[in-house]
């Protein structure tokens, strides 16, 4: 058709899954945003961008087009809203810039919310930012099961990998996160995912950032999708009155320097 509505869940207003996707395959000429979703007429893109993604063999993943002194990386974690500032919170690492958006296959379906990270390889290594990554996500949810209260694949948590040196260290950093034993006794189930036949395809201007735009919608989000309390009862520290040798009672700390967690938090493994 030459109209394309792109609507998204009531539940998660006003940039919940935008399906902007359908600029990919529909191009518009105007975008208007309500609580209900984002409308496209036709003609051309506005406010959204379509990035191919390479594989390079070796390497660091880039993007055409790009400053090609820097990286990119690709990660999903639930509602993009959530996750992109945990990456704009490491730009003194050297993150140099983050983007909210989509990964689709090429045909434009099998859309899954997604962040991508353009940083310094100089200051920034990708294992560090495997550690952001693992921090503001559950990791024990599969891609099917989406993330906190956003369920479904859309909203899966994914490290996308450009290559065979980030699938490596992707695949190392999960098994060491799976060895700590944070999570309960629940196994590690976040999807490492190549981004071969895919695209990124940004969102609008107007939801980029959101958590800064909207610091207070962004805090009671954080709560009443369950993030807040989840990540509360995933790293607080523990009080025991259990003894260990002539001292009783300490504070155990279940992300920690002694079980590893810290050097896989920070990317220092």
């Amino acid at each position: 058709t030459n109209d394309c509505r792109c609507r998204m869940r009531e539940s998660s207003p006003p940039y919940g899954l935008a399906l902007w996707v359908c600029c990919f395959l529909h191009s518009a000429s105007s975008l208007k945003i309500s609580r209900r979703g984002f409308s496209f007429g036709a003609s051309s893109l506005l406010g959204s961008a379509v990035f191919p993604l390479r594989t390079p063999a070796s390497g660091r993943g880039e993007t055409d087009g790009r400053d090609k002194s820097l990286s990119t990386a690709l990660f999903s974690g639930g509602d993009s809203r959530f996750l992109q500032p945990a990456f704009e919170s490491i730009r003194y690492l050297g993150v140099r810039e983050t983007t909210s958006g989509l990964i689709t296959l090429e045909d434009g379906t099998d859309p899954i919310q997604a962040i991508e990270v353009t940083y310094d390889p100089n200051k920034a290594s990708y294992k560090q930012l495997l550690g952001t990554f693992w921090r503001n996500i559950d990791p024990t949810k599969n891609i099917e099961e989406g993330q906190f209260t956003d369920r479904g694949r859309e909203y899966g948590a994914v490290a996308w990998v450009l290559n065979d040196i980030e699938k490596n260290e992707a695949e190392e950093s999960s098994r060491r996160l799976g060895k700590v034993g944070l999570f309960k006794g629940r196994k590690i189930a976040t999807a490492i995912m190549p981004v071969e036949g895919r695209v990124f395809v940004a969102a609008p201007l107007e939801s980029q950032k959101w958590a800064t735009s909207h610091k207070d919608e962004y805090m009671k989000l954080r709560k009443r999708t369950n993030r807040e309390a989840w990540f509360e009862d995933a790293y607080k520290p523990i009080k025991t009155t259990a003894c260990e040798g002539n001292v009783c009672g300490y504070v155990y700390f279940p992300c920690s320097d002694d079980n590893g967690c810290v050097a896989i938090m920070n990317g220092k493994w």
